[in-house]
């Protein structure tokens, strides 16, 4: 799953995994919307975030982030389940 909140990067990156040959149809699906209010039909194994800015807190990413380890990953408390992580 991929989860865009910006309308225009979301149809961009369907297009993207559409078009894609090293990608098998069906494993990808975007999801628009904002973290906090997607439902996924399972928990994933991979959280990856973009994170703009020098500190996470500067957009508020840390409570976007806390949301998304509770809800959406399968493994919340293992660093292999993000990217980036603190390694």
């Amino acid at each position: 799953y991929a989860i865009e909140a910006s309308p225009e990067a979301a149809r961009l990156a369907r297009k993207a995994v559409s078009q894609a040959t090293d990608v098998p149809a069906g494993v990808v699906e975007v999801i628009e919307g904002f973290s906090t209010a997607a439902t996924l039909p399972e928990k994933a194994d991979l959280a990856v975030a973009e994170i703009v800015g020098s500190i996470a807190s500067e957009e508020g990413l840390h409570a976007t982030i806390r949301d998304a380890q509770a809800r959406l990953l399968k493994r919340p408390f293992e660093e292999s389940s993000w990217i980036p992580c603190r390694c």
